[in-house]
Parts: C-alpha cells; structure tokens; sequence
C-alpha cells in the first residue's frame, strides 16, 4: 500500500513537491525476488486494519500513521512542519493531534 511521503502527496494533497519515489509499505513476512525499480522505496511493516484506508483508490497509510511513518524514517522535519501548517489539515485531524505531531517534531 501507498504509504509515507508519497500518501501524504497523493492522498492527502499535504506536499508541495512530488516526491522522489514512491514509498509502499509490504508486511514483513512478504519477501522480494527481484531486485525493486530505483523509483520505488519499500517499507517493511504489518500494519493494523485502523492504519490503512482506501477511500479513493489503491489502500493507503491513514494521514495519522503517514505521518509517524515519516517521523520515524528521518524526513526532514521542515517539511513535516510544513505539512503541519497546511490549512486543510484541520479538516482531517483535531487541534490535539496536530499538537501531538508538532511535539514529536519540534
């Protein structure tokens, strides 16, 4: 499934910029034969049902575990303030969770 920078532009419209791959999340029992194209990032993970949507399409990261999915793999938290200040992100998440990620970004 589509997961972090890459549900975060696609999904969720948060990025200005395409990223430069795109990011999927496998569980991590699936195992890999071939070598992966260079435009492919591949996360390794078995995700909850409660974190994965697929309202519009191909299943998707929710925006809360795209979010910590980035956190965790180093993106660089100017752009994830940037993320944090996009106004349509309050349609989505509350004033706390918004608080919640700031905090773990500083």
């Amino acid at each position: 499934m589509l997961s972090h920078l890459t549900a975060l532009r696609l999904n969720y419209a948060l990025l200005e910029y395409t990223p430069p791959k795109v990011s999927i999340t496998i569980p991590s029992a699936l195992r890999i034969r071939r070598t992966p194209p260079a435009w492919l990032e591949i996360h390794r993970a078995d995700l909850p049902d409660n974190d994965v949507t697929s309202n519009i399409g191909p299943p998707v990261t929710t925006l809360e575990r795209s979010l910590r999915d980035c956190i965790d793999a180093g993106v660089e938290h100017r752009l994830l303030r940037r993320v944090l200040e996009d106004s349509h992100l309050a349609d989505v998440m509350s004033p706390e969770q918004i608080a919640h990620f700031r905090g773990r970004i500083g």
